[in-house]
């Protein structure tokens, strides 16, 4: 479910959006000579206001403050015509490009979380002549179909290649998370599109782009509605011919490798398995 695709949708498309946007700056700069009347001095020294209040009515004595602006050379930048970019524009609209092709990724990211990922290892466990452990092949499958039918598996197939049938449990927890990646990448692409795509045509859309965040819960809907289904593990065990090793061969998804492989504390072949500091020996 980590995908890179969702990592440059929510991290990277804010950081775009606020880059493209337009400016709102306010730019003053005052110029070291004609510094206007004194009273105009006495203000920019001390800090206070130039100005009253808009709801006061103004003091003659503050029309002064007025006449300052102009010998003073205070500018107000009253539009993003006056703000220089001085970074480069490649590098924006490279990042703008790459957001557009990744952003199916987040469409992909809630269709596949109800597909099973199948898999396939084979562990290595003593057999039943090794010199520590040794264990007979009817405990080894005795153990390893127990481990199945405590996790609600049942057996379909009991011949060379043992086959079970389980049910894929729905996830809340999964749920939400989907829906709040949806919500995440609409939302990024709604503060791009109100920045670069304000008007189409004679139509003014701008904050109305928002709106899209509202089909985030579909993706949780999707999720909870589909991800039910059959799941199939298949396992074959073999012995050497020195008996000294057992193989057993295991077919199933992903997750299901993994927590078999943590809870029977097998090994993979050719490698060797490092526990975690809270997972028992």
């Amino acid at each position: 479910m980590k995908s890179a695709s969702t990592v440059v949708c929510l991290c990277v498309l804010p950081h775009l959006a606020l880059a493209f946007q337009a400016p709102r700056v306010v730019s003053c700069g005052v110029s070291a000579t004609g510094m206007g009347s004194l009273e105009t001095r006495r203000r920019l020294i001390s800090g206070r206001p130039l100005f009253r209040r808009q709801d006061r009515p103004l003091a003659a004595a503050n029309l002064d403050a007025f006449d300052g602006l102009a010998s003073t050379g205070l500018a107000v930048a009253a539009s993003a015509a006056d703000y220089q970019f001085e970074g480069s524009y490649a590098s924006l609209y490279v990042t703008l490009g790459l957001f557009v092709l990744s952003f199916p990724g987040i469409i992909s990211l809630v269709t596949r979380s109800v597909k099973v990922k199948m898999d396939q290892k084979t562990y290595v466990i003593p057999g039943p002549e090794a010199e520590e452990g040794a264990k007979p092949v009817r405990q080894s499958a005795a153990e390893i179909m127990a481990y199945f039918q405590a996790n609600n598996y049942k057996v379909s197939d009991a011949g060379e290649t043992i086959v079970f049938q389980g049910i894929v449990e729905r996830s809340k927890s999964q749920a939400a998370f989907l829906t709040t990646c949806l919500f995440g990448g609409l939302w990024c692409l709604a503060l791009v599109l109100s920045i670069q795509l304000p008007k189409i045509g004679p139509l003014e859309i701008g904050d109305w782009y928002y709106l899209m965040c509202l089909a985030s819960p579909y993706a949780g809907y999707y999720y909870w509605t589909n991800a039910q289904g059959d799941d199939e593990a298949r396992v074959r065990i073999s012995t050497a011919d020195d008996e000294r090793t057992t193989e057993v061969t295991v077919q199933a998804s992903k997750e299901e490798l993994d927590r078999f492989a943590s809870v029977m504390d097998y090994d993979e072949k050719g490698k060797i398995r490092i526990r975690g500091i809270f997972e028992n020996k």
